[in-house]
Order: structure tokens, then sequence, then C-alpha cells
């Protein structure tokens, strides 16, 4: 899969008293940023990062499904949840 290459941007952004930062929408539409995601922040010598937060099971999910689907697994049932209505 082809990656989109980002352009570098530097943005000011300013702490409020509660110590939060507010990205730019144009920021967290084109990183694909919704509310209530999670992100970690991670600091080295060169600076401080803010990465999103991946649910582990998604990628596990999507691997699983890729597999089935190009015939990676052998006797593997795909199965689909199924929400009960009362």
């Amino acid at each position: 899969m082809a990656t989109a290459k980002r352009k570098k941007r530097e943005t000011p952004l300013r702490l409020d008293d509660c110590g939060r930062l507010s990205l730019p929408l144009e920021v967290r539409k084109e990183l694909h940023w919704e509310p209530d995601d999670i992100v970690y922040l991670r600091q080295d010598k060169h600076g401080l990062y803010i990465l999103k937060g991946e649910n582990p099971f998604d990628a596990l999910s999507e691997e699983a499904l890729h597999e089935y689907k190009v015939h990676e697994l052998s006797n593997f049932p795909l199965f689909s949840l199924v929400s009960s209505q009362n």
C-alpha cells in the first residue's frame, strides 16, 4: 500500500491554563483524527511526538481477513458477529 507523502509544517500552538493544546482542524482532517481518538506523547532527545493510538484488534482482524481472502489459511472459517436485537 502506498503511503501519502505529508508536507512538513510548523504550526504555533499555545498551551492553555490546564496544559492543553488544540490541534488545528486542517491538521486533524489531514491525519483523520476524530474526537475521542487516543493519542500518545513520545519524547526523545530530538523533541516531542504525538502519535495516534491504534486498536491492536483492528490490525489483527484486517490481517485475518486478508489471509482468508487470499486463501493463506486452511480450514479457517470466517465468522461474522451479529448483534442480537431485543
